[in-house]
């Protein structure tokens, strides 16, 4: 009899006379022979809290993932109504896990509780089962009188026994079960039972984990078969239930759908399933890593040994679990007990490998494959793969897992779940490509509330069929290739007009009824005229304004792009330029940044950001709001003005630019009257910029500022870094002096004549949240007109996305007032 059939909510289930657990019904308590013992098991618990029977307070539990077993022998001898009482104190415990930081952690008893009945003998722990040179060992926990006995049933059948019951190691011959594996997941159940004469007394039900899973080089190995890793993070968020303890029938057939779509591996991310949870796992042959709920707090209390100890005694018996990990992006690791927690994980549960935390090259703690968490969009992908070469070719060979990975924001729109479904499959193989033994893991399983991340949405609704995920198969078999990138040319082809692709007059339309574009970078206004005045009524000729970091243009900060939800104006109707945008606007066209929002220009094309932004009801994607610009449009003074974003170098871009200004004439009686006025004094500080890596083998480089593509990889680096520069404000300046920092590095600090003047971001925490949010910072009493000064910048960069790619620039006003730099 296996534990799945055990669900929650059935009234009783027998095993034999003498021994039988049952689910508390919820009323009042039964009655039982005299001479029996009696547990209440809980097998995880959200929250303290308390078994009150009529008004009495029994026992206290703490918070707990795993089974804690409480006796109340002779304490109660009659029916009598009890109640679960949670303690208002919460959660107070030192596995929290993920989801409890968001609101939507575990409740209560959220497995149930359960009576279990036993004889005079009882076991007070779970049985261990292992298999070693021709024998079956077993051990077990044991109280009970001097005469009891201990049986070993194989699937039904008396294997050993009666044997008195030791304490020790009980061992008997037994032939080499078959190796559990995905393609054959072949599972034993043992049931190990405590006799007293001709009676049992108690008994629990085991698996035999019988597999190997090791490193070897720069591969995994599973029962001596290299074995490639396509792992799904899971958070274990299902809003309906209490707790993360599907039905098996309803978890069974999410793994089937996971396994169609060529995962074998699933992420259990800062959570630890119940035990029916894993024997699905088990049965359906899904590998498991379990990363322990350790999140957001130093690994440093001798006490947390005891907690991993019995975390890992809860799922050792299970073969789909081969990976575990302590702690999660953890930048406070006392690594003593670190060390003696991996090892005994290595005793407690040999044939499986574990790492002191998932996160980055160069986290603290003992690693024994390498893992990173990449959370980038396609453009800064192929450099992060460059910068992984670097840091791994100044590393020991090990296996290399990117343990999160592949984050693309969805909602069920029609569109972008296929483009999220390109992005996944495009790094994937590129991955493979550059690293052919690398695994992953993409997340995640399932929509979060703010965040519609999954590949499923909250209510375990499937984005995309299998057939999308065909490539996933094909890659797991070795046969699946980086897409080479679209040129343009079949787009191109759909364009009756003459198809000039050679600079930048070829972005102009062509034809006697074309107006004559001008192609600009800065914005065309006056220096004659004063700060604040609008644009000079003179000009009619419409112009493209290419965004770029320099001075006089339209501003344009890097973005993460973690959410590819394009935005089309309803009046962007050609199909050629709406199929090319469909496909490639993530892709060719991306440059990595969006436009500084104008409230009166009409935004042509976007990207709704959901990430931590709030997606609606079930990642419908009800509250997207406003669209950040990719392309936007209006009448400036008199001339028809399109800003974009976008890629210009490429046939594809220039084709691109070309159809959409021939849209834009044709919507121009539409377009919104703008006023726009010139931007405040400013001076770029570009470079060059001498960068000096922390970890040893990193070479010292000179760039200037940029995306890694603008600086030919210049400015990749792993960990922490130093960059140093000399600047001289000009004689002539005056007034207040603000600088503006964009996308320095996950966290950094800027140094001004060996002075400390700013901090930004968690530099020496765990999560890295600096690049994302831009700095401005008032640096009047710091700056000094016509002397030079040195600047020092002190970085990190984990998420992979290069250092100083900026703008940075100082100007005389705060920047947030400005549209142009």
């Amino acid at each position: 009899m296996h534990e799945e059939s055990h669900p929650k909510g059935e009234a009783e289930v027998s095993l034999e006379a003498g021994a039988w657990r049952f689910m508390l019904p919820g009323s009042s308590w039964p009655a039982w022979e005299p001479g029996s013992r009696h547990f209440v098991e809980i097998p995880a618990l959200a929250g303290a809290g308390s078994l009150v029977v009529d008004r009495q307070t029994f026992f206290h539990a703490a918070p707990s993932w795993v089974r804690q077993s409480f006796e109340i022998s002779g304490e109660i001898r009659q029916p009598r109504p009890w109640h679960w009482r949670p303690s208002p104190a919460g959660n107070r415990s030192f596995f929290q896990g993920f989801l409890e930081s968001l609101g939507l952690g575990s409740k209560g008893p959220w497995q149930g509780i359960y009576l279990h009945n036993t004889g005079p003998a009882a076991f007070l722990s779970r049985p261990r089962l292992r298999w070693r040179g021709g024998q079956v060992e077993v051990q077990a926990e044991v109280d009970g009188p001097e005469e009891t006995q201990i049986r070993v049933l194989c699937d039904g059948k008396e294997v050993a026994g009666p044997k008195p019951w030791t304490p020790k190691w009980i061992r008997f011959p037994f032939p080499e079960p078959e190796p559990w594996s995905p393609n054959r997941p072949s599972l034993s159940y043992w049931t190990v039972q405590l006799w007293l004469g001709d009676r049992i007394s108690d008994q629990w039900q085991v698996q035999l984990p019988h597999r190997r899973f090791e490193i070897r080089g720069e591969r995994f190995f599973l029962n001596g078969r290299p074995q490639l890793l396509q792992g799904l993070l899971h958070w274990g968020d299902y809003p309906k239930l209490s707790g993360p303890d599907p039905e098996p029938a309803d978890l069974r057939r999410e793994l089937r759908q996971m396994k169609k779509r060529g995962f074998n591996l699933l992420k259990i991310c800062l959570w630890l399933p119940s035990t029916r949870f894993l024997q699905v796992c088990d049965q359906e042959g899904m590998l498991v890593w379990i990363e322990y709920p350790l999140w957001n707090r130093p690994l440093s209390d001798p006490r947390m040994r005891t907690g991993f100890q019995q975390m890992v005694l809860h799922d050792r018996q299970h073969p789909c679990v081969v990976l575990r990990t302590l702690s999660c992006e953890n930048d406070h690791i006392q690594e003593a007990l670190a060390r003696q927690i991996l090892e005994d994980i290595a005793a407690l549960s040999p044939g499986t490998v574990a790492n002191t935390q998932s996160a980055w090259l160069g986290s603290p703690g003992s690693q024994r494959f390498h893992d990173e968490h990449p959370y980038l969009h396609c453009g800064q992908w192929p450099w992060y793969l460059k910068r992984l070469e670097t840091s791994l070719s100044l590393r020991r060979l090990k296996p290399i897992l990117l343990g999160e990975t592949m984050v693309a924001d969805s909602v069920q729109d029609g569109l972008s779940p296929r483009i999220a479904g390109k992005v996944r499959r495009r790094q994937a193989q590129q991955l493979r490509a550059k690293f052919p033994a690398a695994g992953y893991v993409i997340c995640g399983a399932r929509d979060l509330p703010d965040c519609p991340l999954g590949v499923q949405d909250r209510r375990g609704r499937w984005k995309e069929d299998v057939q999308a995920w065909a490539w996933q198969t094909q890659l797991a078999a070795g046969k699946g290739r980086a897409p080479r990138p679209m040129k343009g040319s079949s787009w191109i082809r759909t364009n009756s007009e003459e198809q000039d692709l050679k600079g930048r007059e070829s972005i102009k339309p062509k034809g006697p009824d074309k107006e004559d574009w001008e192609i600009l970078s800065r914005w065309p206004w006056s220096e004659s005229e004063p700060p604040g005045s609008p644009l000079s009524g003179s000009r009619r000729r419409p112009f493209l304004l290419l965004a770029e970091r320099q001075r006089g243009s339209w501003r344009c900060p890097e973005h993460l792009f973690w959410s590819p939800v394009p935005y089309f104006h309803p009046d962007c109707q050609d199909p050629d330029l709406l199929a090319v945008l469909q496909e490639e606007l993530f892709f060719g066209l991306l440059k990595g940044r969006v436009l500084q929002p104008h409230p009166q220009f009409k935004v042509l094309i976007g990207v709704h950001d959901l990430h931590d932004a709030g997606a609606g009801a079930g990642g419908e994607g009800a509250n997207r709001g406003a669209p950040l610009p990719m392309v936007q449009a209006a009448r400036v003074g008199g001339s028809l003005v399109v800003v974009s974003a976008l890629q210009s170098e490429s046939d594809l871009s220039r084709w691109f630019h070309r159809r959409l200004l021939a849209l834009v004439e044709a919507m121009a009686g539409t377009l919104p009257q703008a006023e726009l006025f010139t931007p405040v004094p400013s001076i770029f500080l570009d470079g060059p910029w001498k960068l000096q890596p922390q970890q040893k083998g990193w070479p010292a480089t000179e760039f200037f500022c940029g995306s890694p593509a603008e600086t030919g990889g210049r400015n990749l680096l792993q960990g922490f870094a130093e960059i140093h520069g000399r600047f001289r404000l000009p004689d002539s300046w005056a007034g207040p002096t603000w600088l503006r920092a964009e996308a320095v590095g996950d966290g950094w600090e800027l140094w001004l004549d060996d002075h400390l003047v700013h901090r930004h971001g968690n530099l020496h925490q765990t999560w890295d949240a600096g690049r994302d949010l831009p700095a401005q910072v008032d640096l009047t009493r710091w700056l000094h007109p016509g002397r030079e000064q040195r600047w020092k910048f002190r970085v990190k960069d984990h998420r992979g996305a290069g250092v100083l790619i900026g703008p940075l620039y100082l100007c005389a006003d705060k920047p947030q007032n400005c549209v142009l730099y």
